[in-house]
């Protein structure tokens, strides 16, 4: 044990002079009977302890070696964990329930545990978790990486395999069981082992050296679990802000055109606020989404008399607009294939995107006001639903990961008709461009 914590000292002491990942904590290595490593915090909010727990049968191939002859196996299995502990964990996220684990696992360090997992309980989804395992690895990866001075990078993963699978087989004589990994929790070990290969080859490049940062390893691992399910399907949730920026308007009544105009800032603000939803794989260009979205936009009615144009009325219309749709996206066709080109820690891919769909526009609001008879009429307008076509085209920035920050500006094209229940029934034609922005704030 002495060993285990002279090598995460010389781990710690590296990682604190990386400005970047601001680290200053003390980590703890600790034997317990417990199945499998296991880095947790500890202790109060205030004071909190870090604490990597080992069996003793893991902790063996460590302890039994002097600090100058433990293998580069041995070193990775202790900066992974300081990887949990020093850069995917912060204070903000000590749980009593951590607690709580600590104080099973050292209750089963003082029996015999037969076959029960002793699993940390932190409530995150499966996915996450595995992408967690993967940063963890590439972290390790990259503190070998830079801290060993004859780092070999194909005899460690030639004995990775072998090492980590005979250390499984000792743990199933001792627990009566035999396990590749927790399948809830932890990739298979060959997909973990592709995953770093695949991860070196970016790192070796001396350019990714100078850009590691808290986000690199996290970017890369979402990019490694999504390669390895690329039929697996994703939701993204977004926030959607636009304007209505230009439009033709085409006003009659009893067959008889009527000038018509559509408000420009910053006399209206023509204005969209969207909550979006879409449903993707990686590997197929096509994406089916719909949109819950509230507008408004004001119009207006004109008459020239002697070349002077004249204000008749105004038409306030506010709509909650539903409108599903199916896009096309040029970066669907590409994302296998630019993963090799960029590697995993790549920032993301520019594009563009097409979509068509139904646009159902439900009254939530009209505000009439006429200039001809002031107060007059108000009340004999009533907004009814339209349904119309609306098209979409544009650009969008996409990351490879499972942390929600896509970007998308799209331009849509929208006929629509303002169907208004009146005797005599104005005839109100639109042709509309809107520029929305789309941010992902959710991604699952």
């Amino acid at each position: 044990m002495a060993t285990a914590n002279a090598i995460v000292g010389d781990m710690l002491r590296f990682v604190k002079r990386q400005v970047r990942f601001r680290f200053d904590e003390d980590i703890s290595v600790m034997e317990a009977d417990c199945p499998s490593p296991v880095a947790l915090i500890c202790g109060s909010k205030f004071r909190p302890e870090r604490v990597i727990f080992f069996n003793n049968v893991v902790l063996k191939q460590i302890t039994l070696r002097d600090s100058a002859k433990a293998t580069l196996i041995d070193r990775h299995v202790l900066a992974h964990e300081v990887g949990y502990l020093g850069h995917l964990v912060s204070p903000k996220r000590v749980q009593e329930r951590d607690n709580e684990i600590v104080a099973e696992i050292r209750e089963a360090s003082r029996r015999v545990v037969n076959g029960q997992n002793i699993a940390r309980k932190d409530g995150y989804q499966s996915r996450h978790r595995k992408v967690e395992e993967m940063e963890a690895d590439f972290f390790g990866l990259w503190l070998l990486h830079e801290t060993e001075k004859q780092f070999d990078f194909k005899t460690f993963i030639k004995n990775f395999d072998v090492v980590t699978i005979q250390t499984f087989e000792n743990l199933g004589n001792r627990y009566g069981r035999v396990e590749d990994t927790s399948p809830d929790t932890h990739p298979p070990i060959v997909q973990r082992i592709v995953a770093m290969e695949q991860f070196w080859k970016k790192l070796a490049q001396p350019a990714s050296r100078r850009a590691v940062a808290r986000n690199y390893f996290v970017t890369a691992a979402g990019a490694a679990y999504i390669d390895q399910q690329p039929q697996s399907a994703f939701w993204d949730i977004a926030f959607v802000a636009g304007l209505t920026v230009a439009g033709q308007t085409a006003f009659s009544t009893n067959n008889d055109p009527v000038d018509g105009l559509l408000y420009a800032a910053p006399d209206a603000w023509n204005t969209r606020l969207d909550l979006s939803v879409s449903r993707f794989n990686w590997v197929s260009p096509w994406r089916f989404e719909g949109e819950v979205a509230w507008s408004q936009q004001r119009y207006g009615t004109t008459r020239t008399n002697n070349g002077i144009r004249n204000l008749l009325e105004t038409f306030d219309v506010r709509y909650i607009n539903v409108h599903p749709r199916i896009m096309f996206a040029s970066l669907g066709s590409r994302r296998q294939r630019g993963n090799t080109s960029l590697g995993y820690a790549s920032p993301g891919w520019f594009g563009w995107s097409a979509g068509v769909g139904l646009n159902a526009r439900l009254p939530a609001g009209l505000r009439y006001e006429s200039f001809v008879t002031p107060g007059g009429a108000a009340d004999r307008y009533t907004l009814q639903p339209s349904f119309n076509l609306r098209v979409s085209v544009g650009a969008e920035w996409l990351q490879k990961t499972l942390a929600a920050r896509n970007i998308r500006f799209l331009v849509s094209y929208k006929p629509q008709r303002i169907k208004i229940a009146a005797n005599p029934a104005p005839d109100v034609l639109l042709h509309n461009i809107d520029c929305t922005v789309q941010y992902s704030f959710l991604h699952r």
